[in-house]
């Protein structure tokens, strides 16, 4: 996934919170996803468009994780969110880490 640009919820990605966790539909294609724990806290972050710096700030503010552990994850995490096409680039490209991209927050 990229860590350049920003990244939001795509559209067509319909979400209710259930019982602490986070039930989303795409529209497209008729399926449900379902996040939990910190996912959770990333799909809220993504209310507006984020830089994947930024989303990775914000998590390390607000739990306790090694820095590389959290880039990991989180990164694994969009790159999954991203085939299942539930975030988009949105305000800059994305690409992959060392690509090109508007860098920009």
């Amino acid at each position: 996934m990229a860590e350049s640009g920003r990244i939001a919820r795509a559209e067509e990605a319909l979400h209710t919170e259930v019982e602490g966790s986070v039930v989303i539909l795409h529209s497209g294609d008729g399926i449900y996803y379902q996040l939990d724990g910190v996912a959770v806290r990333v799909w809220e972050l993504l209310a507006e468009p984020m830089t994947f710096e930024s989303l990775l700030a914000a998590l390390l503010s607000e739990f306790e994780v090694e820095p590389e552990r959290c880039r990991s994850d989180l990164a694994s995490l969009l790159e999954e969110l991203e085939a299942h096409r539930l975030v988009v680039p949105g305000g800059g490209a994305l690409t992959a880490a060392g690509g090109k991209g508007d860098g920009g927050d």
